[in-house]
């Protein structure tokens, strides 16, 4: 492909946040940390930020909430839906962004990404891509890659300390 279509392709790719991780637990492990929120507020967010809340109804069209904080007191609200929910290999989530710049002026009131999470088994485990995408700003794309990456980390430490609280067979 080359050209305007190509130039378009490449633009919503620099606009895209595009994680792998491999991580040492199931699918279905890993799967429930992302749409329970015991679990959520385990390892949501950025180094440095904690969960202080979280609500999720894992179905299409089923609404999540997240509240995360950090010891300096700066804290997050974000919110949104379930687009698709193919456990244990896929959840897509609308993000509904309401601080973004331009969002108050939106006729909803917020401004989308979208968030695709894909789980492949491994033989390690489990090997997630995170899509991110949607964004306008590549400042934002930046920030949130690092917010993933941090996240990503956290989780693979909550799935290691869930493991390790199991009874051994």
């Amino acid at each position: 492909m080359n050209g305007p279509a190509q130039s378009a392709a490449d633009a919503d790719e620099l606009l895209t946040v595009r994680l792998t991780r491999v991580l040492s637990a199931p699918p279905q492990r890993v799967f429930d940390a992302w749409i329970t929120p015991e679990l959520m507020v385990l390892w949501w967010g950025p180094q440095g930020f904690k969960g202080i809340a979280a609500e999720a109804d894992p179905r299409p069209g089923g609404a999540f909430a997240l509240e995360i904080g950090n010891e300096a007191g700066e804290r997050h609200k974000m919110s949104g839906i379930f687009t698709e929910v193919a456990p244990p290999g896929l959840l897509c989530l609308e993000i509904r962004h309401r601080t973004f710049e331009g969002a108050a002026k939106t006729p909803e009131g917020y401004i989308p990404t979208f968030l695709r999470v894909e789980l492949r088994p491994h033989a390690e485990g489990t090997e997630l891509t995170l899509i991110h995408s949607g964004f306008t700003d590549a400042a934002l794309v930046a920030r949130f890659r690092g917010g993933w990456g941090g996240g990503l980390e956290k989780l693979e430490s909550t799935l290691v300390d869930i493991a390790k609280r199991e009874p051994q067979t």
